[in-house]
């Protein structure tokens, strides 16, 4: 590529910088979304995708904070090739880093989606979980001939969780006419799993737990013991020492047997005593939640509302969760009050309105069955339940899995 060329390039992208409202259309950069832990270091993908035939780019990374930066930028050499492409980074005095690339063939990337490259994302170790936003500033996006094509914000998401993988009971009711049921757990990995530990505890001995399905497979073993407590013990390790896969959703059924002499009515369930472990018998972090089962004498399951009224505004975590057909979602009111139960995308967009109406003071349960305001089925992903009473304001953070 003539050096004159080259120069051209750089000057078309610095004016792209400085005029913002420059249209686009054709490509686009778009930064992937990952999970990560507190004090991680994680890749975020920067793809290009559209329609238009790509000679060059430029753009900036986020800005140091307190929360994560960007420490390095890997290249993808099979999108990039260096005997074609030319990519100059370095960073500002501000800690961002300026990546700038083009084609010295002219030839450039046709339409399609490619991987550029990958942000090294090392995040603080006092992070709270949460949802942050990734916005690479000063893009710029053009043909071979240096023409602009494209000039916005790429933004993505660091999605901080509190553990590697999560359990949670599943709400269920269960009928006294059929002594042996079942009771599922749903397991969700957010990072490899080699092995775990945990104990099934009720609250008031309603049920012997004495056996539990393996849904992982032959290089599985999977076992559950009566402890001296009453409590179930399951044990569960890979064989062959092949961990789960990360971001994989698994359902944990339980054959147990209901006390005859129980009364019908709701009986917490919990977790405890929770061990993880990765590959190398290391110790990984693990949450657990617990869940309500409800002892019925009838086929058909009515709840009546508790003789005292809630005290307090409160929007419950959604069960189950994570989630794959439909969650409940419960909140209390205290008083009456205008009320509207909304569920919104990463971007605060909303999706659906599943309440907006007044309210009498009492306790209520919504279902969301994954659908937008259209009646579609939405993608997986995280979304957002807001609740609003009155003057007080509430969320919740939901995960949808298909």
């Amino acid at each position: 590529m003539s050096e004159s060329r080259i120069i051209r390039f750089l000057i078309v992208a610095l004016c792209g910088v400085l005029a913002g409202f420059l249209p686009s259309f054709g490509m686009q950069l778009e930064c992937g979304s990952v999970f990560a832990n507190p004090g991680d270091t994680v890749a975020v993908t920067l793809y290009l995708t559209g329609s238009e035939n790509v000679g060059g780019f430029q753009f900036l990374t986020p800005e140091t904070g307190a929360d994560f930066q960007v420490v390095d930028v890997r290249i993808n050499d099979q999108t990039l090739r260096a005997d074609v492409w030319r990519i100059a980074t370095g960073c500002l005095v501000n800690g961002t880093i300026k990546v700038i690339g083009y084609d010295e063939h002219l030839a450039g990337l046709g339409g399609g989606s490619y991987k550029l490259l990958d942000l090294l994302v090392a995040v603080d170790a006092d992070v709270m979980p949460g949802v942050y936003p990734i916005a690479l500033g000063g893009v710029v996006i053009c043909d071979p001939f240096g023409e602009i094509v494209h000039t916005e914000t790429a933004y993505g998401y660091l999605m901080i969780r509190e553990c590697d993988v999560q359990f949670s009971v599943q709400n269920d009711t269960l009928n006294l006419a059929d002594q042996t049921q079942r009771v599922s757990i749903l397991m969700y990995t957010w990072s490899p799993v080699a092995g775990f530990q945990f104990d099934i505890l009720d609250s008031a001995d309603i049920f012997k737990v004495f056996s539990c399905q393996n849904p992982f497979g032959e290089h599985w073993d999977i076992s559950c013991v009566e402890m001296e407590n009453g409590a179930a013990r399951v044990l569960a390790l890979a064989t062959d020492g092949v961990p789960l896969p990360d971001s994989a959703e698994y359902a944990l059924d339980m054959e147990i047997e209901i006390n005859p002499e129980v009364q019908p009515g709701p009986y917490p369930v919990s977790i405890e005593n929770l061990v993880v472990s990765d590959e190398n018998a290391g110790s990984m972090c693990g949450e657990a939640q617990g869940g309500v089962v409800f002892i019925d004498s009838t086929f058909v399951f009515t709840q009546e509302r508790p003789i005292l009224e809630p005290t307090e505004y409160r929007l419950y975590s959604n069960y189950p969760n994570p989630f794959n057909a439909q969650t409940t979602i419960r909140f209390d009111l205290p008083k009456t009050a205008e009320v509207t139960l909304t569920v919104c995308n990463l971007l605060g967009q909303e999706v659906i309105r599943l309440a907006d109406d007044r309210y009498p003071a009492g306790e209520y349960r919504l279902r969301w069955e994954g659908q937008n305001r259209f009646g579609q089925p939405v993608e997986s992903g995280i979304y957002f339940v807001i609740l609003q009473a009155g003057d007080n304001f509430q969320m919740r953070k939901m995960i949808l899995l298909k």
